[in-house]
């Protein structure tokens, strides 16, 4: 799992048998991410090394929060699919040195 800062998206992949209810199911999604795990913005997830799941990966979900759609007379309907609300804790790792700093 990984995390955009710019869109508050995550992005979850699909398991070993393909399954992504987790992104779908949930009223709300609580996410526990390592920081090392959060990028600024797509682009810099897919450039170290997002890109490689994109093509080895079935399919990955980007949850941002509760789907938005509005059918042809133009009635907005919010979250048919997808998490109501999104959680995301962010924490740092452990360092490996007692005496580390982490910054």
């Amino acid at each position: 799992m990984a995390a955009l800062a710019d869109s508050g998206t995550i992005v979850i992949e699909s398991g070993a048998h393909g399954a992504l209810d987790a992104s779908l199911l949930p009223a709300t999604h609580l996410a526990i991410l390592d920081a090392r795990d959060l990028y600024p913005t797509f682009a810099d997830w897919a450039g170290r090394g997002g890109r490689s799941l994109l093509l080895e990966r079935s399919s990955l979900a980007l949850v941002t929060g509760p789907s938005r759609t509005a059918d042809i007379e133009m009635i907005l309907t919010i979250g048919v699919h997808g998490p109501r609300r999104l959680i995301v804790v962010v924490c740092e790792p452990e360092p490996a040195d007692p005496g580390a700093v982490v910054r």
